[in-house]
């Protein structure tokens, strides 16, 4: 989504151009047409008259002069190109974007939400300075209190050798997912951590799917916790993997949120989720039923700890390591984390270690726990695989 964004912004340059224009240009540069969606979250697109002012459609401006000779909207305007919907060939442009908030309107900007969580392009602009949600190219599609959408593209990197989607995207897109619905609900929510996660996986994405589409819609959501179920599909339709989880809430102090914090927008700390896979294979020579992982900036959430969906990643590459060369090739079906407490990134590493709770000649399940350098555990992880026949 990274160089769909710049390609957009080099199409733009020399002045506005209609959305059909933008969407050959970026087929042109080797994307697909579908890379247009969400490209107006990331690029912050406008509309500008194309006619007279009398002739012309509701439009929008970029807050210059003219904004004062603009028409009035119509009671039911026309669907925006700028967010990826088709519409009546209005030219766009970019957005001149709004001076940066000072401190002391950091409160200002969490009070633009929708129940606990920002409105949508607040959000979007939340993804895209995010170092684990920006590091996938994360867009929100949709956000209203107890329902949530994102789209997330499906590069090599981030499918296996079957064509699924690596444990270490779906973890995070889920955890993300659910959290995000929850605290939707939830008026005057200052977020809060994972309580349980659980996310079932079904199978590799239909050839040629460019995107995973993640759906959230909450189960039960209070001023305490909340629940939220969350399917993941591809855009041909596969279902990829579903799941359920329940997120702990956290009230605001006289309405401000005081511990969900902004981002910050550091270009050269990324997510590396192919790294946290790799950490399966790391270190060959030593207990297969131990795994140390290093935490690092990168794998912070809103919260500036540890993510929840990357704890279960590095959950997930330890089952892995622990199972390999032990009686034969197993497919993942189900995987479960109970988080105990919050992981700090300040405070070394993780050690996780690993056994058998059931090793049949079908189906073992693992049980592994995370442990924080402080020797605390942080939490418990369940997995059931499935022994695929030779």
């Amino acid at each position: 989504m990274h160089a769909v964004s710049a390609a957009v912004r080099r199409s733009l340059a020399d002045g506005p151009r209609k959305q059909a224009e933008l969407v050959d240009l970026l087929v042109a540069d080797g994307f697909s047409r579908a890379a247009w969606n969400g490209a107006g979250l990331r690029v912050g697109l406008v509309r500008v008259p194309t006619a007279p002012p009398a002739a012309s459609p509701p439009a929008c401006t970029t807050g210059g002069p003219s904004a004062a000779a603009a028409p009035s909207p119509s009671p039911r305007p026309a669907p925006d190109p700028c967010r990826g919907v088709p519409g009546d060939g209005t030219a766009v442009t970019q957005r001149t974007p709004p001076p940066a908030p000072r401190v002391n309107e950091d409160v200002r900007v969490e009070q633009q939400t929708v129940g606990g969580v920002p409105d949508l392009d607040v959000l979007a602009s939340r993804f895209a300075g995010a170092a684990v949600e920006g590091a996938l190219g994360a867009v929100p599609l949709e956000l209203v209190p107890g329902r949530f959408r994102l789209q997330v593209p499906l590069t090599p990197a981030v499918l296996d050798d079957e064509g699924r989607v690596i444990p270490a995207v779906l973890a995070v897109v889920a955890d993300t997912s659910v959290g995000i619905c929850v605290h939707s609900g939830v008026p005057n929510s200052a977020g809060g951590p994972t309580v349980e996660l659980r996310v079932d996986h079904v199978g590799p994405v239909g050839p040629g799917a460019a995107h995973l589409l993640v759906a959230a819609d909450a189960v039960h959501v209070d001023t305490s916790t909340g629940s939220a179920r969350v399917v993941l599909t591809d855009d041909t339709g596969a279902l990829v993997a579903h799941g359920v989880g329940t997120m702990a809430v956290e009230q605001a102090v006289d309405g401000v949120p005081t511990r969900l914090r902004l981002p910050t927008v550091l270009p050269d700390v990324v997510y590396d989720f192919a790294a946290v896979a790799g950490l399966a294979t790391a270190d060959p020579g030593g207990d297969p039923a131990e795994l140390r992982a290093p935490l690092t900036p990168a794998m912070a959430n809103m919260r500036a700890q540890l993510h929840g969906g990357v704890l279960m990643a590095i959950a997930h590459a330890a089952q892995d390591r622990f199972q390999a060369g032990r009686g034969g090739p197993v497919r993942r079906l189900t995987f479960g984390v109970d988080y105990l407490r919050p992981v700090p990134l300040d405070g070394g590493g993780l050690m996780c270690r690993s056994a058998f709770v059931r090793h049949g000649r079908r189906f073992r399940t693992v049980r592994t726990e995370v442990v924080r350098a402080d020797g605390k555990v942080a939490a418990i992880a369940t997995g059931t695989s499935v022994v695929l026949s030779r």
